[in-house]
């Protein structure tokens, strides 16, 4: 197996900033996926009021109109799973050229953050996935 190469097999995003986000849609801004083989999102939860969804999506221009990837969610969370990391693969052959993420509060607010990280070569480090598509 060869090794990942920091400078060129990785490149990492923010996908939601890190904040307390009050409740409603909060949409990542697109990042393109050309040249790398697979995303690996990372989402943090600090202290999350009544429960959070995050997913991906894609879309065919950064400023397009994005749609969900089938799959590639980490369904509703709730409060009392919080304070957690948890990571979702995507394999990026058939997703277009931008992905971004799209996370829902519920009712209250939650303090959130992910990252998405490209890999070229499928050499991402993953562990435990809550999905993988």
């Amino acid at each position: 197996m060869s090794s990942l190469n920091i400078a060129y097999d990785l490149s990492v995003h923010i996908g939601i900033e890190p904040n307390a986000h009050a409740a409603g849609a909060i949409l990542g801004v697109g990042i393109a996926t050309a040249d790398f083989d697979e995303a690996l999102i990372i989402l943090h939860m600090g202290v999350v009021g009544t429960s959070i969804a995050l997913k991906a999506q894609d879309s065919d221009a950064v400023g397009g109109t994005y749609a969900d990837i089938t799959g590639a969610t980490f369904g509703t969370i709730a409060a009392a799973a919080d304070q957690a990391i948890h990571k979702g693969r995507i394999k990026l052959h058939d997703v277009n050229a931008f992905l971004r993420c799209h996370l829902t509060v519920t009712t209250s607010a939650a303090d959130v953050s992910a990252a998405i990280l490209l890999f070229r070569g499928g050499k991402g480090p993953y562990g435990t996935l809550t999905f993988n598509v």
